[in-house]
C-alpha cells in the first residue's frame, strides 16, 4: 500500500506539492486512523475563519487500485471528507500530528549547503557542502523508528545539529541510539535508529570541526505577569543585540546556588512575573532560562534542577529587554 499526497496551500498562484509515501507502518497507521474518524454530528457547528492548506490523500494497493480517497482540510473546523461519503469526518490533534509525520517522511531529500553542530557546550559551523550533504544522506538512510516505538529521548543529546538548505534550516539531535530530524514539506526528516557506522561518521566530522564557545545570534523573550504580557525576538541586526550578548555571557558566569525560596504561593496569587529566554546560534539551542520575579522570591533557572545567584547587573540587563 502507498499514499499519494497533494498539498494545496492557501496561497494564490502556488502550484500544488505532490508527495508519495510507501513506508508501510505509517501508511497503514494513517489509513486506519482516517477510517476510524467519527462522523460530524452537527453540520451547523461554528468554525473559525482561519486559512490553511488542504491535503488530498489517495491510498492505493500494489496494483494501483484505489482503496480510499480523502481530503483533509487544515482550516475552519478541520474536517476530513472521504470520497463517496455524504457526511464529513471529525479530526483531533492526534490525526494532525500523524499527518505531519507522514508529510515529513514523504518529502524529498534535501540539498544541503552547510551544517552547524553543538557538542559539549560548544558550537562549530561546517562550511563544506559535501560533508554536510553526506551526513544528511546517511541520516535519512538509517533504519526508521517505527510508529509506536516507546523510545525515550535522552535528557541531553550528544549532538544538536542544524542543516542549512535553500528552503531554510532543518534541526535535529543525535545520541547513542536515535537520530531525529525535523523535516518539512520540502525536505525529509524523521526519527531513526543510529548505528556504529553513522556515529563514526558524525565523530569524524566533529573531530575536524573548529569548535568555539557559543555566541547567540538570536533570542526569543516571553514575559507574562500581572501587568505585562509580551513576546519579542532579537537577532544580530536588532537594536538590542548588544544586550543579548551581554545577558548571555552574564548568565553563563553567574554562580550556582541552592534553592532558597519557593514561588508557588505567588504563582497561585498571580503576583509573579515569569520571563523565558531562549538563546540560539545557527538554529542550535544554546541556553533556555526561566526567571521568576515575585515580591518575596526571585529565581533564575538555567536548566532542570539548576539555579544561579543573580546580581544587580543581571537584573538591569534583563529589565532593559523588558522595557
Amino acid at each position: 500500500m502507498k499514499v499519494q499526497i497533494e498539498i494545496n496551500a492557501s496561497v494564490p498562484n502556488k502550484q500544488p506539492t505532490k508527495l508519495t509515501l510507501q513506508r508501510q507502518d505509517l501508511v497503514h497507521k494513517l489509513y486506519t486512523t482516517i477510517s476510524a474518524l467519527p462522523v460530524v454530528t452537527d453540520p451547523n457547528r461554528p468554525c473559525t475563519m482561519e486559512l490553511g492548506p488542504r491535503y488530498t490523500l489517495i491510498f492505493t494497493e500494489a496494483d494501483e487500485k484505489t482503496l480510499i480517497e480523502a481530503e483533509a482540510q487544515r482550516y475552519g473546523c478541520r474536517p476530513v471528507i472521504i470520497q463517496g461519503e455524504r457526511q464529513q469526518r471529525d479530526t483531533n490533534p492526534e490525526f494532525w500530528k500523524l499527518l505531519d509525520q507522514v508529510l515529513r517522511e514523504a518529502a524529498p531529500p534535501a540539498t544541503v549547503q552547510k551544517l552547524a553542530l553543538l557538542h559539549n557546550g560548544q558550537t562549530a559551523l561546517i562550511d563544506s557542502a559535501q560533508q554536510a550533504q553526506a551526513l544528511y544522506d546517511a541520516l535519512i538512510k538509517l533504519p526508521p523508528v517505527p510508529e509506536g516505538d516507546p523510545h525515550q529521548p535522552e535528557k541531553q543529546s550528544a549532538y544538536q545539529i542544524t542543516f542549512f538548505t535553500a528552503h531554510g534550516t532543518l534541526s535535529g539531535t543525535i545520541d547513542k541510539q536515535y537520530a531525529r530530524l525535523e523535516g518539512n514539506e520540502q525536505a525529509r526528516g524523521g526519527s531513526y535508529y543510529v548505528n556504529d557506522a553513522f556515529m563514526q561518521q558524525v565523530q569524524d566530522i566533529s573531530k575536524s570541526a573548529h569548535y568555539a564557545p557559543g555566541r547567540p545570534d538570536a533570542l526569543t523573550v516571553t514575559v507574562s505577569g500581572p501587568e505585562i504580557s509580551m513576546r519579542s525576538f532579537i537577532d544580530t541586526q536588532s537594536e538590542d543585540a548588544p544586550i543579548m550578548q551581554q545577558l548571555y555571557t552574564k548568565i553563563t558566569r553567574l554562580p550556582q546556588k541552592a534553592a532558597s525560596c519557593s514561588t508557588e504561593e505567588e504563582k497561585r496569587q498571580k503576583k509573579l512575573t515569569t520571563t523565558s529566554l531562549h538563546f540560539t546560534q545557527w538554529g542550535l539551542p544554546l541556553l533556555s532560562v526561566e526567571i521568576y520575579e515575585g515580591e518575596h522570591c526571585q529565581q533564575v533557572l538555567p536548566g532542570p534542577g539548576s539555579e544561579v545567584q543573580p546580581d544587580d547587573e543581571f537584573w538591569n540587563l534583563l529589565h532593559k529587554l523588558n522595557r
